[in-house]
């Protein structure tokens, strides 16, 4: 999980207070196999996604001097998620 700091600015409203913004990042395992069977090699990804989320509020100061409140995701953990690979047959 990585973290960062910015502000968010919704229309003509800005945060008071940056905000710690998440995002998932890392490698994961991906192999390719072939297989005798099928005669079509086996593909096996993964990605780094979001595992846990939560909502956070931030308050945004507005031109007008108003102050609303913004909801936005906050990544808790993150962890390597299969996905579906294409499997292709090989050329021969």
């Amino acid at each position: 999980r990585v973290t960062n700091t910015t502000d968010v600015t919704v229309n003509d409203c800005k945060s008071i207070h940056p905000i710690e913004v998440t995002s998932c990042s890392g490698h994961c395992d991906t192999e390719s196999m072939y297989s005798m069977g099928a005669n079509i090699m086996m593909h096996s990804c993964s990605c780094c996604q979001e595992m846990k989320t939560s909502i956070k509020k931030v308050q945004l100061k507005c031109s007008d001097d108003s102050v609303i409140d913004h909801n936005y995701v906050y990544i808790e953990s993150c962890k390597c998620t299969p996905v579906t690979c294409e499997n292709q047959k090989t050329s021969g």
